[in-house]
């Protein structure tokens, strides 16, 4: 092929570390969305996390919820599970991560929605549509780049009680997050 270089391929970088416990926690996040999503007998797709999966000039703008939720016959959620404590009343995340997952959302049209299980409270569940964790009702932390979203934004249910699509009155696609009632 003329005029092609190897050297203008890009170089794997090795990825950091995380500690195994950090790890852990996330992949118990995974795994109660997942099996809250069994009970309630919803078809979904649960997302490779690799970085391969995504094309590389695309990386720096797009995040992978963890699932893909078909909610009825003509709506489906992205959803990103996490396993974090709160902080002074507040779901704290990475300010990236809610920017490449709003570019998810952006590229693909699929709304994405966090779905936050705080250890200190089990059989609870948080749900935040990424599409407002935006404004001044979020604070922003500049030397750590987190986002601070008061609890008020998100929806709190109890993941063993409530099917994950009785969560709405009408399907929770592209409407507003006050779609979203929690049933107990």
């Amino acid at each position: 092929m003329p005029g092609y270089r190897r050297s203008h391929r890009r170089k794997i970088r090795s990825l950091p570390e995380v500690p195994l416990e950090r790890l852990q926690q996330g992949e118990g996040g995974e795994r109660t969305l997942q099996d809250w999503l069994d009970r309630s007998r919803l078809a979904y797709l649960f997302l490779d996390q690799t970085p391969v999966t995504i094309p590389a000039h695309h990386r720096a703008n797009i995040k992978r919820p963890d699932f893909l939720v078909a909610v009825d016959a003509l709506v489906t959620v992205a959803v990103d599970a996490k396993a974090k404590a709160f902080i002074d009343g507040h779901f704290v995340l990475d300010a990236s991560e809610r920017r490449r997952l709003d570019g998810f959302e952006s590229h693909f049209g699929i709304p994405v929605w966090y779905a936050c299980f705080p250890p200190a409270e089990p059989g609870h569940c948080y749900l935040f549509r990424n599409a407002r964790l935006s404004g001044s009702a979020v604070g922003y932390e500049p030397k750590t780049a987190t986002l601070h979203v008061p609890l008020a934004l998100g929806f709190p249910t109890q993941h063993f009680a409530v099917p994950f699509e009785r969560l709405s009155r009408r399907p929770i696609g592209r409407h507003d997050a006050s779609a979203i009632s929690p049933l107990y």
